[in-house]
């Protein structure tokens, strides 16, 4: 009796034997040809770094569905204020089937940009800077951006604590169950209650909380947490508040591997108060 297992059956065994574990993909890819083409492409699904270095890589974008940049204009200032200016459309142009894309920037997306977003159909998670063109500061842009109705998760943070203009921002983005605010250390009780009208249908509203991940709070700061928790709780059982007990890469990149992150731990949370029953 042949005691080789079924092709079909022979991959799953090796995409599990490889799954989130980078140094067991490279080795396996040295077991034989059919291997490397079934494991290959897996090397490449979550990519965490900057732009340069991800874009020499041109082969092997198409494998990539998780996509997390950091621009080097956030480290050496204003030499690479064109690079920053161009770098969101040849991100977008060089990743055709991202379901989700986080960039850690300080360049604010334009129109344009956003008008990009919607060739990526697949993408269902999003980090970006909206301050440019959705500010509460500026008049909208006229015509409005088209709405990306394929987004559910979207992380909001403030660079220059320009507060957005989230009606403007729930028309363009009006899909929505996961919102996620990187606002500091003290959450806006008045913002979070708005951002609940403007999307009925949210299932988690979350406040991340500053401060270093790897840090046990004191009695003081437990204390203050729960007080604040238990005022979000009070107004809406969907509002959530908590710290990241990994850095932001490392949280991003468990998430991404299908891993507990932060959108976990807050579903957890709402789902402990009887309000969600699935993901």
């Amino acid at each position: 009796m042949d005691p080789a297992l079924p092709p079909e059956l022979e991959r799953v065994v090796f995409d599990l034997a490889a799954w989130r574990d980078k140094e067991v993909m490279c080795t396996l890819v040295l077991v034989a040809r059919r291997v490397h083409v079934w494991i290959g492409p897996l090397r490449y699904r979550v990519r965490l770094g900057l732009w340069q270095l991800i874009g020499h890589c041109p082969a092997s974008r198409i494998h990539t569905r998780h996509l997390a940049v950091c621009g080097p204009w956030l480290h050496t200032g204003g030499d690479h204020r064109d690079a920053a200016a161009s770098s969101i459309p040849r991100i977008l142009r060089a990743f055709p089937h991202l379901v989700s894309l986080r960039l850690w920037t300080i360049t604010a997306a334009s129109i344009a940009d956003l008008r990009l977003f919607l060739a990526l159909p697949a993408l269902r998670r999003l980090a970006i800077n909206l301050e440019a063109v959705f500010s509460e500061r500026a008049a909208g842009p006229d015509p409005p951006p088209a709405p990306l109705a394929h987004v559910t998760h979207l992380e909001l943070f403030q660079v220059r604590g320009t507060p957005l203009a989230l009606p403007r921002l729930a028309a363009a983005f009006p899909a929505l169950t996961h919102i996620a605010l990187f606002y500091g250390d003290v959450p806006n009780l008045n913002r979070m209650r708005h951002a609940l009208l403007c999307w009925p249908a949210l299932v988690v509203l979350v406040h991340v909380l500053d401060g270093a991940f790897a840090q046990e709070p004191n009695e003081a700061e437990q204390a203050l947490h729960a007080k604040r928790a238990a005022e979000l709780t009070a107004i809406d059982p969907r509002l959530v508040i908590l710290r990241l007990e990994h850095s932001g890469e490392r949280d991003w990149e468990h998430g991404a591997w299908g891993g507990r992150d932060y959108w976990c731990r807050a579903e957890e949370i709402v789902a402990a108060r009887g309000l969600l029953t699935s993901n």
